[in-house]
């Protein structure tokens, strides 16, 4: 009994043993970053590009981390943190990474190629710059951008994405002059804010030939652009669910949405107080657009108060279009089942 009993005993120990073994080796090491120390973070992700540090990063919590120059230049504007080329991960609670006020133009961050990826998890980020696109954020060239519980805040660009820019091509990121072949850029938003950010297309978020953007438990608020006040839409498809976007504003089309010759998908969302000085307060249309118990409420714009139909085809499944001014859709009838 006493032999049984030890054998037992000792089979547990090995066992615990191998448990807690097992549980160090697959615990994923972590840099931590020390509060404001921008030197130690900038090295962070420069060694997880190497691949000889780790690709999880740690911010201090409630912590604000101030950027005073750009780490380096392309030819769609400069970039705060070093340029993401392999998998990183940014984690913070109630952190901020901004650019100084009195610094020269740079984005926030970009990640670029398809081996990058770049999570960004309880982080803040804002008053970036992008000169060209892509004031907070970009995506380009096949790299992934995830956010979840961030914010991405009073940021701006010239040409397109005030907050996040994503595409793929070279040239214009809204016209880009080479194919992007079978490379896509990719954009997963979950559980966060892209507010008061502004662009020429896509205040908020833009994304053209190549780009993917998908949205889930969102808020797109106060964006601004030409075209497009929360999202310009250009890319190979954007979904948005469960999400509100609301008083976003666009100058000529497409308070809302803009959506060029693309397909979106919106689903559980609430698109209200959205304003257009020319067509489609709500949401803007030249592709295709399915609306699936959505609510276009109370957008204006003095052609398609709630959705302009200007090409392709708008399909609306047990969704609200009502309460838009000057009217709910246009061009009167364009739209099955809305009613002026």
């Amino acid at each position: 009994m006493h032999r049984h009993a030890l054998r037992v005993a000792l089979s547990a120990t090995g066992l615990l043993a191998g448990m807690s073994g097992m549980a160090s080796a697959q615990a994923e090491p972590v840099a931590s970053i020390a509060c404001g120390d921008v030197a130690g973070l900038d090295a962070a992700i420069t060694a997880a590009n190497a691949g000889t540090g780790p690709s999880t990063i740690v911010l201090a919590s409630g912590c604000v981390y101030t950027l005073t120059t750009a780490a380096g230049t392309d030819m769609f504007g400069s970039d705060g943190l070093p340029v993401v080329i392999n998998t990183v991960t940014l984690v913070g609670h109630a952190t901020t990474i901004q650019r100084d006020v009195t610094a020269s133009d740079f984005r926030i961050a970009e990640v670029t190629g398809v081996a990058g990826k770049l999570t960004v998890e309880g982080i803040t980020v804002r008053y970036g710059i992008g000169g060209v696109a892509g004031g907070c954020f970009a995506a380009t060239e096949g790299g992934t951008l995830m956010l979840r519980d961030s914010v991405v805040v009073d940021c701006s660009a010239e040409e397109a994405g005030g907050g996040i820019v994503v595409f793929t091509g070279e040239g214009s990121p809204t016209h880009p002059s080479a194919g992007y072949g079978s490379v896509v850029s990719t954009v997963e938003i979950d559980d966060s804010s892209v507010s008061d950010n502004s662009a020429g297309d896509g205040g908020g978020i833009a994304s053209g030939p190549g780009g993917t953007v998908r949205l889930g438990t969102d808020y797109l608020a106060g964006n601004e652009a030409t075209l497009g006040g929360a999202i310009y839409n250009d890319g190979l498809g954007l979904f948005v669910g469960a999400s509100d976007l609301t008083q976003n504003h666009a100058s000529e089309e497409g308070g809302g949405i803009y959506n060029l010759d693309s397909q979106e998908h919106i689903a559980g969302s609430d698109l209200k107080l959205n304003i257009a000085g020319g067509k489609g307060g709500g949401i803007s249309n030249y592709g295709l657009s399915l609306l699936a118990n959505t609510a276009v409420n109370g957008n204006a714009a003095p052609l398609g108060g709630g959705i302009w139909q200007g090409g392709g085809a708008t399909v609306a499944i047990l969704s609200q279009i009502t309460g838009n001014m000057v009217d709910n859709c246009g061009p009167l009838a364009s739209v099955p089942g809305c009613f002026n």
